[in-house]
């Protein structure tokens, strides 16, 4: 989705179906969960650390950077849908349950996958492998280069509102020096 602003197109939103995104969690080669999510907002940062290095004058000399990732941030609301673990292809009160309330933990793969669209490659997972939902049952998937792992999940419930998952998720990726590749690319 885009909004013209005084003659100016800007991406706005979260775009492919309405934020609808799929998500899969996986610890190994098991599926935690598997299903999608209105995400009301998705956040990604690129993060890094240095270290400097100085003379006995106190002048900096040399400085070098390490700990390169791609932080994730994610919030939404888990949807009910037949795909949900143990749903039976049914959508009620008690699949949404059972959505919400899906058991992983820090550690786990997070993959991420608008379908068919490839509108956010530093998101989306890396690979050809998709996997089915309700609204994407032929599993399309557009490969970008996200190979993202949880390192914080939230799970809030309020009185009269929406239950809401936010999940931190981090992905170490390598600098790319000689310029051969994308940098942002774990397979570098």
């Amino acid at each position: 989705m885009s909004k013209i602003l005084k003659g100016t197109a800007v991406t706005y939103g979260t775009k492919t179906g309405g934020g609808v995104i799929q998500v899969q969690v996986r610890e190994g080669s098991t599926i935690r969960f598997s299903g999608e999510m209105y995400a009301s907002e998705i956040r990604l940062s690129y993060e890094g650390d240095t270290a400097t290095a100085t003379d006995n004058q106190g002048e900096v000399v040399s400085v070098v950077g390490y700990n390169h990732r791609k932080v994730l941030n994610l919030t939404g609301i888990v949807l009910a849908t037949s795909q949900t673990p143990n749903a039976a292809g049914v959508e009620s009160v008690t699949t949404a349950d059972a959505a919400f309330s899906a058991p992983f933990s820090v550690g786990c793969d997070l993959w991420i996958s608008y379908g068919g669209g490839s509108e956010w490659e530093e998101v989306d997972k890396s690979g050809n492998a998709g996997w089915p939902s309700t609204q994407n049952p032929s599993a399309v998937h557009s490969t970008g280069y996200g190979d993202f792992h949880i390192t914080s999940a939230e799970k809030t419930r309020s009185s009269a509102n929406f239950a809401e998952w936010t999940l931190s998720a981090v992905e170490h990726i390598p600098i790319d020096y000689d310029g051969a590749g994308s940098a942002d690319n774990s397979d570098n």
